[in-house]
């Protein structure tokens, strides 16, 4: 129990020094804080296998090579001009704003909203729309696709988990993301200006800007190590933009957001310490005593736990592991534990991708969670009633 007030501090912690320091540093102190209050006797040993887990490292330097990518789409003009094609295709700027993150959702990697997030700034910036409602445009549209996407790892992984066919549980979750682009519309988009944009858009030069973005994405899943794939977007990139030979390692190296990275090591630490705590442990007790219906059980556990560590894969595995006999073979279930999952998640201060958006448009958790939370809400309640009543 005490773990699990240690982690309920560490949390509010994150809340309340992110408002006076960078992101990173906010995160780095509440993982220290919850490991040293919780397990104080091993606290190095959790540090150097946080910081030489192979899982951190592959994090660390995919997230660095992201940031690198998206700088120089930035500096070489690849951003504006994929922004400048795709607007009079799209025509209207409140349609182009969630477009954008919605259609790089699609690219499977961590913290993945780095890329989007100055994409849509300047498209935001023109509708007058402040930094909370920017970030929640870009964390939330980015995610709902992936209900539906069939390359979507977490969603591969359920169904393998379950023993369920993947577009059993895609066919039921089709609703949940018409009703998330509903919810974002009316929360973040209706009432803005509908501007349109004039002109025709060329389908070649978006093409081309989109190139770096587009070759990372299919050599990725062509079987391409992520690593590897965004290292080849990034010479793509540094040849569209004509950069000199001499100024690349210069130019490499601005684009490494130091913070970020400092972040994304204590996301990992957090992860660390909450897998050597007794949470876990905690946790399966309290469904062997509760009565509450299974799946009750199962959503608010799932629910719980991704929010907890920030992380979906592992969450997922641990409520299959819980509770095989309601999940095993049953698509409705399978669906509720994904989306259960998934929503939890998505609100975490430990997702990756909240950690970014924050840092890229220097918004705090409370000006994210104003649109995330009651989204995030009546979403659960949805899927939960939905999933009810098939």
């Amino acid at each position: 129990m005490f773990d699990l007030l240690t982690l309920l501090i560490a949390f509010a912690l994150i809340s309340l020094l992110s408002r006076r320091l960078s992101y990173g540093i906010a995160v780095v102190i509440a993982s220290a804080v919850f490991i040293a209050l919780s397990n104080a006797q091993d606290f190095i040993q959790i540090l150097i296998k946080a910081l030489t887990d192979e899982m951190t490292i592959n994090l660390l330097t995919i997230v660095a090579l992201i940031g690198i990518l998206g700088y120089l789409m930035q500096k070489t003009g690849e951003t504006d001009g994929f922004i400048r094609e795709l607007k009079p295709i799209v025509k209207k700027q409140k349609v182009l704003l969630p477009t954008i993150p919605m259609l790089l959702g699609l690219l499977p990697i961590p913290g993945g909203a780095l890329m989007s997030a100055p994409l849509i700034d300047g498209v935001a910036k023109k509708l007058n729309v402040n930094s909370s409602g920017a970030s929640f445009i870009n964390v939330w549209f980015r995610h709902t696709i992936l209900l539906i996407f069939p390359l979507e790892p977490t969603l591969i992984l359920v169904a393998k988990l379950t023993g369920v066919n993947m577009y059993s549980i895609i066919l039921l979750q089709i609703p949940m993301f018409v009703a998330a682009v509903l919810v974002g519309y009316l929360l973040a988009i209706r009432r803005l200006p509908g501007k349109e944009e004039n002109g025709n858009g060329s389908a070649w030069k978006l093409l081309l800007n989109l190139s770096p973005i587009a070759v990372v994405i299919l050599l990725n899943i062509a079987g391409l190590h992520l690593v590897l794939s965004l290292a080849v977007g990034i010479a793509l990139s540094l040849a569209i933009g004509r950069v000199k030979p001499r100024s690349v390692p210069y130019t490499l190296f601005r684009g490494l957001n130091f913070d970020l990275i400092l972040a994304i090591g204590g996301v990992m630490l957090f992860k660390w310490g909450i897998e050597s705590s007794s949470l876990l442990g905690l946790i399966e007790n309290f469904v062997r005593q509760s009565h509450l219906p299974p799946a009750v059980l199962l959503t608010v556990l799932s629910f719980s736990m991704t929010f907890a560590m920030g992380m979906l894969s592992a969450a997922l595995g641990i409520a299959v592991a819980l509770f095989p006999y309601l999940v095993m073979g049953n698509a409705v279930y399978a669906s509720l534990l994904f989306m259960s999952s998934f929503l939890g998640y998505l609100i975490s201060p430990l997702h990756l991708c909240n950690v970014v958006t924050l840092n890229y448009f220097r918004e705090n958790l409370k000006g994210l969670y104003t649109k995330l939370l009651p989204s995030a809400l009546i979403m659960l309640i949805f899927s939960f009633v939905f999933l009810a009543l098939v």
